[in-house]
């Protein structure tokens, strides 16, 4: 078999987009096909079909993605293998976040790792936190940013680094805005709200479904930008990090909600599976993030604490 046109329909397979894949591979649309097409000649057997403009696997199709998975996790751990031998010179590291931390605050961050260690390939993929925490237990990324809980916390190690607050909030001509008001009040207004596998999502309509408040959800969508834009023009509130409202507020594009009896409040955590060895890399990554952090009020001690002592310092949910 070969495994440049493995790698091809891999890239494919992962985000079933012969377009996504060539950019991310640095080759051309067509040469994308040609390999895969080449490659499913190869075995005789078709790996992806396309019906109208969406592609899905086929039933070897999906089998052979898992294989590929295992080959191309297993060369890229031998790589960050001999890179630790060779220091920080190269390498590989792979980081997942949740589109919150992937926005917001990862790409500054990333910059300034990057000016210190210029010679490392760092990798950043970006979903929810649901998603995030699959690809750890996939293996598929050296590491993750997430905020609040996981589901599958017993098969993690957590290090929370950063305090998070989520807030509601209106277009500034909402009448809401400049009241004191209850949490009870705004079971009369629709949302737009984070899509299924969100960690903001999931807290805020667990914490209103504790108290039997119901909510109107208008809208699900993927993208804090454009819920913001949606809420901005008085489509309905939004629930999101205070993290992603700084700019906007200021610019009094929006304004967040004084809900009395609603504080909720939620962490920021460098994710790792706890089976999982880290290299050098991933842990200059993990020291990067906590000398980071800790330029932020809002900084956990314990994060500088595990930094001090490696990874023998990671909180772990199941501990």
């Amino acid at each position: 078999m070969n495994l440049h046109q493995l790698r091809v329909f891999y890239y494919v397979a992962g985000c079933l987009s012969f377009s996504r894949a060539s950019e991310e591979l640095g080759i051309s649309q067509p040469a994308v096909s040609v390999q895969v097409r080449k490659l499913e000649e190869e075995i005789g057997a078709e790996l992806i079909e396309q019906l109208g403009k969406k592609l899905y696997l086929t039933e070897p199709g999906q089998r052979l993605q898992g294989y590929a998975e295992r080959i191309f996790t297993a060369e890229r751990e031998a790589e960050n293998m001999l890179g630790d031998y060779r220091g920080l010179n190269t390498g590989e590291l792979i980081i997942a976040t949740s589109s919150t931390l992937g926005t917001y605050y990862v790409p500054p961050l990333l910059a300034k790792f990057r000016q210190q260690f210029p010679n490392l390939e760092v990798t950043l993929k970006m979903g929810n936190t649901e998603w995030a925490e699959e690809q750890l237990l996939k293996n598929t990324v050296d590491l993750a940013l997430v905020e609040g809980d996981l589901a599958h916390a017993s098969e993690l190690s957590i290090m929370p680094f950063l305090n998070d607050q989520l807030v509601v909030f209106a277009s500034p001509q909402h009448p809401f805005v400049g009241k004191a008001i209850t949490a009870a009040q705004l079971s009369s207004e629709p949302f737009v709200l984070r899509e299924p596998g969100s960690n903001t999502r999931k807290i805020f309509r667990s914490i209103m479904t504790e108290r039997e408040i119901p909510i109107q959800i208008l809208m699900e969508l993927e993208s804090p930008e454009a819920i913001k834009r949606l809420v901005s023009s008085g489509l309905g509130l939004g629930v999101l990090s205070k993290l992603t409202l700084e700019w906007e507020v200021a610019c009094e594009r929006l304004a967040p909600l004084d809900v009395i009896d609603l504080n909720i409040k939620r962490h920021f955590s460098i994710v790792l599976h706890k089976d999982k060895k880290p290299n050098r890399a991933s842990q200059a990554f993990i020291d990067f993030v906590c000398r980071y952090a800790s330029q932020h009020s809002d900084f956990l001690s314990d994060c500088e604490c595990a930094r001090r002592h490696g990874l023998s310092g990671l909180k772990t949910k199941h501990e």
